[in-house]
């Protein structure tokens, strides 16, 4: 029997038996000496208890979301239900490479100090394959609030479970669950550094399978909440006008022309650079659909 500390992982799942199958595959085939119980949390959905084993190193457990419907209450059912020192997330569409947890447990094995621990990605849309690493091996509330950092994708988050309590739950609040994993991060810095590993160690499905492709009514409202939320964007010029150029852009998804050429401007005066309120006056003029945009981005591993 190892001695190396337990580490549950949360997959949250609605609806797509054959993916959350391919995430749990590969949880099993982690290279990862010690134990890993995986607890796959239903959300809306029938739970499947044939999905259920348990051996010296690796266990399932299912249940079911007793929070809010979505993924933030999800992934709460699954922290509560969690027994190891460390806590993992995965996304029931993606898929960890077999070094991901060993790789980062000896991280926060020996540095005490760090709470929180994410690592690069490997995006898969239809047949390309985009790598995305940070150049940085510490996230701070700062480098948040300048840029989202998409890297750090909930997918590679490993944590200590014994510091949650101190950031609290995921939320369950935000209109539609949008940038959940956003402000989970950005509250995780208030009380951690994060730690960032520059390998690509998971896998991530983008494309249709994204339940947020296309909702911008639901986007706008979130990240206009988010804002409301964190007065300190204001002391970031390039991050506000990040988060007013994703508002312009959902605004051209909704037709909402005259508010999208608002909000661009307000976002370009803040930030000329600001590709996304650039792109969201190209989509409120109507010349390209916001849907064409975005399909476009996603092909190179970007999004808005």
């Amino acid at each position: 029997m190892s001695d190396l500390p337990l580490v549950s992982t949360i997959i949250a799942t609605h609806n797509r038996p054959k993916l959350v199958r391919k995430a749990i595959d590969a949880v099993i085939a982690q290279d990862y000496a010690g134990p890993i119980e995986i607890i796959v949390v239903f959300d809306k959905s029938e739970p499947d208890t044939s999905l259920e084993f348990s051996d010296d190193n690796r266990s399932l457990r299912v249940v079911t979301n007793v929070n809010t419907p979505g993924l933030a209450g999800a992934r709460n059912t699954g922290i509560a239900e969690a027994k190891g020192e460390y806590v993992a997330f995965c996304d029931d569409d993606d898929a960890w490479l077999p070094a991901k947890i060993t790789t980062q447990v000896d991280l926060l094995e020996s540095q005490t100090d760090i709470g929180f621990c994410v690592t690069g990605i490997e995006i898969i849309y239809d047949d390309r394959t985009v790598v995305r690493v940070l150049d940085q091996t510490r996230i701070t509330f700062d480098d948040l609030l300048a840029n989202r950092l998409m890297e750090a994708h909930p997918s590679t988050v490993v944590f200590r479970r014994e510091l949650a309590e101190k950031w609290g739950p995921v939320d369950e609040h935000l209109p539609g669950g949008y940038y959940e994993d956003y402000e989970y991060l950005l509250r995780v810095t208030k009380v951690t550094e994060i730690a960032s590993i520059n390998k690509p160690l998971v896998h991530i499905l983008w494309g249709g399978t994204s339940y947020y492709m296309g909702k911008f009514e639901m986007i706008e409202k979130a990240i206009t909440h988010l804002m409301d939320q964190y007065p300190e964007f204001d002391r970031s010029p390039t991050g506000k006008a990040r988060l007013l150029g994703q508002i312009a852009f959902a605004q051209a998804g909704q037709k909402k022309r005259k508010e999208a050429f608002k909000t661009s401007a307000e976002a370009l005066k803040l930030n000329p650079k600001e590709l996304r309120a650039v792109l969201a006056s190209v989509a409120a003029t109507g010349a390209v659909s916001a849907n064409k945009i975005l399909a476009e981005l996603n092909k190179r591993g970007r999004g808005i």
